[in-house]
């Protein structure tokens, strides 16, 4: 009996999937472009209301097997396409061909987005906007990091690139600025991994300016890239998510030949800014300085620049050559790319040298599944100068120089201030990163209204930094011991980080008009970091080794290790494939709560209406898209690892016995803790429209969102009575964040002879701290102490200083003390982030032979505190305004006021400014000069970046931002502004 049992299951196993095999059936075809009928690559083709989809290969073919016998609705979608939806009838066991024609739109609600679950979902189901950046729309001549790739391409993602240094990064805001202690930068996935975005990656003590790790991910690797701008897109992300998400999606082969792609870079780096001079007014006798508000008799007017006549730049260099292989069978897609990349800046001790490499691989292995294997690797080399915010770099020694050259017999600094220009070359300042990133995604589909998704991977960052000055290049009189001695520091760093994703989908009808999708999940992520730093002073001579140290030598070492569980669900139902609802809620877990928190949970809500496609909309050219949405969601930000738990800090002691003295380990406070920490919370409301107009030649993306941050981490003050820390962390802030985006996607022309495309993003932010907590005052802080300030009522990070008026009373020309008037108490002066932002970017395609593109640049509606000549007014005294007379009275004003009063105020300036920020020129050969050689393109490109800014700030650039890639803190003090690029490009495929 038990064998018979075993012949009957053995015969159900094979004859089973033979007999469903034999009900269903494949549906092929071919997707073309409307315009030209040419093949349509990389377009998504879905069987409506099911799971089952395909990607069209390099011909426009797609091939679904397992579809269940029946009439079918065939969808095929792709960003810059109308959706189509075409019938197929499959017989059982046959199969059926679906030819779809995809027509051009400018309106985006063709393109797929991928979830937090490891889904794709299509646009038009969105209730909450996503910027979508294609890499093949981007000239990549114009562009070296994803920073400049996201610039001015996305309404409200603000791109701020803090200095002109080679190597450096860019500060990134999201719909303004959601925490007051906490990171505002967005977090970023790979391949749904995510991976180490650090804006502030270094132990180097370089004064104001850092490396990025979003610069290691080469924009030459990129499919597109997704930008989720809150919680109302993001709350499925839950715990971390709060400052939206950047999703990016690297390339993949497509089916068919090898295809070989190869690219070359020459480029230029120059110095196009005009810097000040220094000016010294002296007196009659020539015996010293005498001031324009003094009394004393002027002499001679000295003046000199060292900056211009006794330059440090050079003309920097860059160099780029890159090779990528493509292809594969229906089965097995392959993509493998490396290039390498030279950075020579405007200064001798700054370059970047970098190699990236990528291979991923992409494999139908059965019918129902599909495995793609990711890998990214990158070496980095990067020598930064000690610059900005530093009166050792260039730019202050130049500033802050004298007014002559030589100003004595024995003067050798050659205009500097403190030492010459070539001691300033002896500080090497550098970072070495050893960087892989890896994912494993699978995709399986048992039913054709079941699929499983899942990805596993890692960021492994291996960095080490060094930071060294060599002894006895400065001599006594030209600086501080330390700098005479020399000192070496080492400081590694390994930061791990891990993904695990994994979640169930169910795709069926409820009705003939009413279908429903319900995904459930889990997701685990963990962030291990270890920083080790050794280092000290007085080297022994001809040597940096670490060995050879004499003096103050320390060890340190600090570690992390947070973990984030989180259970997520979500619930679509789609009405007539025309109204789209959805909700979903995730819960975390999270190391770094406190002891007493359980799971966090954030929901969300999305509706979605595509109203043009009802049958009673009227069918005219003028209006042939709208869609409305809606979207609610919630999101968090997580406490630190040790803000959450008390902790002790480690100290070494001395005890003495009987005369003797020894050294024993101790501890004191370090951290109070705080058991009841929860995560901030920002809950999102966006609502908005999307409209096609003149046949969807014309596409508007109009968005308004309003969002609160609740439990915003604020540092309170405890009584010393405690015995305790001085502080704990509390939560008790509320942030808003309110404003409107718009976007203008446009097809202006479209002939044979010219193609123009043009698109135009604006975004305004209004961000407000509405509440700081009971009993707790203002923060104040930045540069000089107190330039900024977190106060209710005001932006965060807001500027204050006492208002003041001058009169020139006695109509000579100069301001005296006498006749300037302080304000009572410090006002508001304005925010030190753009209230609103707008782009230009349009290109130009004569004959398909000639493209042109550009990128214009908009920020407004800010301030900026010009510390630089500050400084140089109220401390320094080389600046015009105090000792030349014919200067402005406005000028004289504000110098006097800071240096006779310490009010700086008539140095935040309006920092508003539009850039010319790109320009590209691309000689596209014509096929038939190639294709007799079996190429398959041939193109030279030559683009120029920071070509020219219109603004009436006086300082040296509005961009300029001496803190760095800082939370909050924004000045101009001794900054390199950004600098210009040429670029010349060679693209070659066959």
């Amino acid at each position: 009996m038990k064998r018979l049992r075993l012949l009957v299951a053995a015969f159900a196993a094979a004859v089973v999937p033979t007999i469903a095999a034999a009900q269903t059936g494949t549906i092929t075809g071919r997707v073309t472009n409307a315009q030209n009928a040419q093949p349509v690559a990389t377009a998504t083709v879905n069987v409506v209301g099911t799971a089952l989809r395909a990607v069209t290969n390099e011909n426009g073919q797609y091939r679904i097997t397992g579809v269940s016998a029946g009439t079918h609705q065939v969808t095929a979608s792709r960003l810059g396409f109308s959706t189509r939806t075409v019938t197929a009838n499959l017989a059982a066991g046959g199969t059926a061909t679906a030819d779809i024609t995809l027509s051009s739109s400018a309106i985006q609600l063709g393109g797929l987005v991928a979830t937090a679950t490891g889904n794709e979902q299509r646009t038009r189901e969105l209730g909450n906007s996503v910027s979508t950046v294609r890499a093949d729309s981007v000239n990549m001549a114009a562009v070296s990091n994803v920073s400049q790739l996201i610039q001015g391409r996305a309404a409200g993602v603000e791109v701020l690139q803090s200095s002109g240094t080679s190597g450096t990064g860019a500060r990134i805001r999201i719909r303004g600025s959601n925490s007051i202690s906490l990171s505002n930068d967005p977090i970023v996935f790979i391949d749904g991994v995510r991976v180490n975005s650090n804006t502030q990656s270094s132990q180097l003590d370089v004064a104001g300016q850092d490396f990025s790790r979003l610069n290691d991910i080469n924009p030459e690797e990129i499919e597109n890239i997704e930008v989720l701008k809150g919680p109302a897109a993001s709350a499925l992300y839950g715990t971390a998510a709060a400052n939206g998400v950047i999703q990016i999606t690297t390339k993949r082969g497509r089916a068919g030949k090898t295809r070989w792609n190869v690219w070359s870079e020459l480029g230029s780096i120059t110095e196009p800014n005009q810097y000040p001079t220094n000016y010294r007014q002296l007196n009659a006798a020539g015996t010293g300085q005498c001031l324009v508000s003094s009394t004393c008799i002027p002499g001679t007017l000295q003046s000199y620049n060292p900056l211009e006549q006794n330059s440090p730049f050079r003309d920097g260099s860059q160099r780029t050559v890159g090779l990528s292989i493509g292809g594969g069978t229906q089965d097995i897609q392959y993509f493998v790319s490396g290039e390498s990349q030279r950075e020579n800046g405007i200064y001798q001790n700054n370059r970047l040298d970098q190699v990236n490499l990528r291979g991923n691989l992409t494999a139908q292995v059965t019918r129902k599944l599909n495995v793609s294997l990711r890998t990214g690797y990158v070496s980095n080399h990067a020598q930064l100068p000690y610059n900005d915010n530093a009166v050792e770099g260039f730019i202050g020694g130049g500033i802050l120089g004298q007014a002559c050259n030589p100003c004595s017999a024995t003067d050798v600094r050659g205009g500097y201030f403190s030492y010459a220009k070539d001691l300033r070359y002896a500080f090497d300042n550098s970072q070495r990163v050893e960087r892989f990133t890896g994912s494993l995604n699978a995709r399986f589909s048992p039913l054709s209204w079941l699929t499983f998704n899942g990805v596993a991977g890692m960021d492994v960052l291996n960095r080490t930094d060094f930071q060294d000055l060599l002894p006895n290049i400065f001599q006594p009189a030209n600086g501080v011991p330390d700098y005479v001695i020399g000192y070496r520091f080492v400081l590694p760093a390994l930061v791990r980080n891990f993904t695990a994703n994994g979640s169930g989908t169910a795709t069926f009808d409820l009705t003939p008009s009413l279908a429903s999708t319900t995904t459930a999940g889990v997701s685990f992520y963990r962030d291990v970091s270890q920083l080790y730093s050794a280092g000290g002073y007085n080297l022994g001579p001809g040597t940096n080794s670490l060995g050879s140290i004499a003096e103050r030598f320390s060890i340190g070492e600090t570690t992390g290790d947070i973990k984030t569980l989180g259970l997520l669900a979500s619930q679509q139902f789609a009405w007539r494939d025309k109204v789209y609802l959805t909700g979903s809620v995730r819960g975390d877990r999270n190391s770094a709560f406190g002891q007493d928190l359980g799971f966090i949970y954030y929901p969300s809500l999305s509706a979605s209406w595509v109203v043009a496609e009802e049958p009673w909309f009227p069918q005219t050219s003028l209006l042939s898209t709208l869609r409305l949405r809606a979207a609610y969601g919630q999101s968090g930000l997580a406490p630190g690892q040790r803000t959450a738990k008390p902790f002790f800090n480690i100290i070494s002691g001395t005890i003495r016995a009987g005369g003797d003295e020894a050294s024993v380990p101790g501890i004191t406070t370090g951290g109070a803790g705080n058991v009841g920490l929860k995560p901030e919370r920002s809950r999102e409301i966006e609502f908005g429209a999307d409209l096609g107009v003149l046949n969807d030649r014309l596409g508007f993306e109009i968005t308004h969102y309003d969002k609160v941050s609740r439990d915003a981490l604020v540092s309170r003050r405890l009584a010393p009575s405690l015995g305790s820390s001085t502080t704990q962390t509390v939560n008790l802030g509320r942030v808003s964040n309110k404003g409107w985006e718009a976007l203008v996607n446009a097809h202006v022309l479209e002939t044979r002879p010219l193609r123009w495309d043009a698109t135009v993003t604006y975004s305004t932010n209004h961000n407000k701290l509405l509440e700081l907590g009971e009993g707790v005052d203002p923060i104040i802080f930045g540069i000089g102490g107190d330039s900024q300030r977190h106060q209710e009522g005001y932006a965060l990070g807001a500027y204050f200083g006492v208002p003041y008026t001058f009169n020139d009373a006695n109509h000579d020309n100069r301001i005296q003390v006498a006749e300037i008037t302080l304000g009572d108490t410090a006002e508001f002066q304005g925010t030190p982030f753009p209230t609103r932002e707008s782009s230009l970017n349009t290109t130009l395609t004569f004959f398909d032979v000639l493209r042109v593109s550009a990128l214009l640049d908009h920020k407004g509606g800010y301030k900026l505190f010009n510390s630089t000549e500050e400084f140089r007014c109220g401390v320094i005294r080389n600046c015009q305004a105090i000792n030349d007379r014919t200067s402005p009275l406005d000028l004289q004003a504000r110098a006097l006021a800071d240096a006779a009063f310490g009010v700086y105020t008539g140095y935040i300036e309006d920092a508003s400014f539009t850039k010319l920020r790109e320009v590209s020129f691309t000689l596209m050969a014509p096929r038939s000069m190639y294709s007799r050689f079996g190429l398959g393109n041939l193109s030279l490109t030559v683009s120029g970046r920071n070509l020219k800014t219109w603004t009436d700030y006086t300082g040296l650039d509005p961009e300029i931002n001496s803190g760095g890639q800082t939370n909050f803190n924004t000045f101009d003090f001794l900054g390199q502004p950004p600098v210009r690029y040429w670029t010349a490009r060679i693209d070659l495929g066959f």
